[in-house]
């Protein structure tokens, strides 16, 4: 990868961070995992915490199933809350939403059920876009975190992907854009397995309590 010479305008490239919240927790029984404690406070707004503090981009969160709860739980927080009313299509319809906040930036798309992705990953995922050759590398790049060969999430769109991924539909996500054989990838490797980490069922959140009211 080589770097520009003069990097003043690279290192002003706006991105966009949006972490993913809408989804319905179908695995996780009677309760939204989003608003289940994590650490001390729910995992959504952990997770958001995490976004805030890599300081590279505005941090917006996409709502759906308990938007109004959900919000709530990052009450004090420097964000702004776009709901979606389709989130019941699945992940695409917020995916949808969030690459319509801001056409001319790139789009770094968190899922709010990660807590493991750290600020330094968010942080060097973007550091390394702003580093690609030239503009139009920047616009059509997708940057990826890698351990152990292993490729995981967030993943860091280039704005010129944006109309892409304004047409996704299913439950998929962006899945089907990236196996696609007109991407290029870039990857960044981490030392962390955070990256593969979600909490999906009851059994992936430490002390996870079964009698939790709906």
């Amino acid at each position: 990868m080589r770097i520009e010479t003069d990097s003043s305008q690279a290192l002003r490239a706006p991105v966009t961070l949006c972490v993913l919240a809408g989804g319905m927790s179908r695995r996780m029984g009677p309760v939204n995992k989003l608003l289940l404690d994590y650490q001390g406070q729910p995992l959504v707004r952990h997770v958001v915490r995490q976004a805030l503090e890599a300081n590279c981009g505005p941090v917006y969160v996409v709502t759906g199933h308990q938007s109004e709860q959900v919000g709530a739980a990052l009450q004090g927080l420097p964000v702004q809350v776009v709901p979606n009313p389709d989130y019941a299509e699945g992940q695409a319809a917020s995916v949808r939403v969030a690459a319509s906040i801001d056409p001319q930036a790139a789009l770094m798309v968190l899922l709010g059920d990660m807590p493991d992705v750290s600020p330094a990953i968010v942080l060097d995922l973007v550091q390394a876009w702003r580093q690609l050759d030239d503009v139009q590398a920047r616009r059509m790049a997708v940057v990826r975190p890698q351990f152990e060969g292993r490729a995981g999430n967030p993943v860091l769109w280039g704005p010129g992907w944006l109309p892409r991924l304004r047409q996704l539909h299913g439950d998929e996500g962006a899945r089907g854009l990236l196996a696609g054989n007109a991407v290029t990838i870039t990857t960044v490797a981490v030392s962390s397995t955070g990256i593969f980490a979600d909490i999906d069922q009851p059994s992936d959140l430490p002390g996870f309590n079964m009698q939790l009211p709906a």
